[in-house]
């Protein structure tokens, strides 16, 4: 039979045991807790309340939660005037204000030599080619050996030949020299 003393012994020993485990669970819970508030503290954060870009917040955007208050986006105070951007009609290019090298400024009288041109010519838009094939066969006869050629039509004399219906700049431009 068990003694009273070592079997209190041993329930005091259990719940010393108990105590201890339990300090120790609290701890880890306690350090759990805070790791979660930490996790769902970054969640919560997104470039509406952070200084993260919008592109870091990924494909899925939290709503903008209520209690905070929208913030007040700034707008220009000019009103638009239904021209479009940039240099309007008429008005004149100053371009060629300054030097290039130094930046000193230029005035009319510091041109050098005459003005480089650039041409652009806006040509009308080709037409579709209208391709005639003509073929001539040629035969051997069976008792000579002789061979006997088709005859082109009069106006073919050349392999491939270019023929203009039109008369225009694409003429011009075909009987000028590369």
């Amino acid at each position: 039979m068990d003694r009273p003393c070592d079997r209190n012994n041993g329930i005091q020993l259990a719940r010393n045991n108990l105590n201890s485990n339990n300090a120790q669970l609290g701890v880890e819970n306690a350090q759990v807790r805070q790791r979660v508030e930490e996790l769902e503290r970054q969640v919560r954060i997104y470039n509406c309340n952070s200084g993260k870009l919008p592109t870091t917040d990924g494909l899925a955007k939290p709503p903008v939660p209520k209690n905070e208050p929208k913030r007040k986006r700034t707008s220009s105070q000019r009103r638009p005037s239904g021209r479009p951007s940039g240099g309007q009609p008429g008005h004149p290019g100053a371009t060629l204000l300054q030097c290039a090298g130094c930046g000193a400024p230029l005035t009319e009288s510091d041109t050098a030599g005459s003005p480089h041109r650039r041409q652009v010519f806006d040509l009308p838009a080709p037409q579709p080619l209208e391709v005639t094939e003509h073929q001539a066969y040629a035969c051997r006869c069976g008792a000579c050996g002789h061979v006997t050629r088709a005859a082109f039509p009069e106006d073919v004399k050349a392999p491939n030949r270019l023929e203009a219906q039109r008369q225009g700049p694409e003429v011009l431009f075909a009987a000028l020299p590369p």
